[in-house]
């Protein structure tokens, strides 16, 4: 029997909340000075490479999901343009021939959701609320902290720092997720800002409306 998709954001937001957990754990090691810098920075480095990762997982279950009818959506008007047999022909078309593909940056889902969806809902809804601009810099921060190379960097300058008054710290991949956002009611980090981004768009893409 198809599941909820809502279901597959619940999940996801929840593996979030798990690996917070373990940031504020490392913070509070970090303020008692039982850890260094280069120990909260490689902290920070693999928390936001598994969430990134993870919120691609989503994207993909729910695309595949929802196109071979494991997954039901709140809103009547999400159709797949062709129908499926089964889960693993799904994933052969999609695939085109790859053993994967990414879904990140998220063009390559928009392009892929307006093939196989009608009017490509309901992931075309990350083209409003300013959406699209912070899945951008969330993969420019993922592209500099994995391959580390000018070209992902230059990227990282352009897209998510570009035009900000920052330390120099600060304008590193990690020296950016760590540093401070906002002070009250609590202080925040832009690495919490860009997760409950990611959350926001898992509950926009299940939800009947936008």
């Amino acid at each position: 029997m198809p599941k909820d998709a809502s279901l597959l954001a619940k999940e996801f937001i929840a593996h979030l909340k798990n690996i917070e957990h373990t940031r504020a754990k490392m913070e509070e090691l970090f303020s008692q000075r039982k850890i260094v810098k280069r120990d909260i920075e490689l902290v920070y480095s693999g928390l936001f490479l598994d969430a990134v990762t993870s919120f691609e997982r989503f994207i993909e279950s729910l695309f595949v999901q929802l196109l071979c009818n494991k997954a039901t959506h709140q809103s009547r008007k999400i159709k797949g343009t062709l129908t499926f047999t089964s889960e693993k022909q799904c994933r052969t078309i999609i695939n085109a021939g790859e053993k994967y593909v990414d879904w990140l940056p998220i063009e390559k889902t928009l392009n892929r959701a307006n093939i196989f969806f009608d009017d490509g809902e309901p992931f075309v809804r990350v083209e409003i609320h300013a959406t699209k601009q912070k899945l951008l810099k969330l993969s420019s921060i993922r592209n500099a902290i994995a391959h580390r190379s000018s070209y992902s960097l230059a990227k990282f300058q352009k897209h998510v720092i570009a035009g900000q008054a920052l330390t120099s710290s600060e304008k590193t991949p990690l020296g950016y997720l760590r540093s401070v956002y906002i002070t009250y009611p609590v202080t925040e980090r832009r690495y919490q800002e860009i997760i409950a981004d990611m959350a926001f768009v898992a509950n926009t893409l299940v939800k009947r409306t936008v």
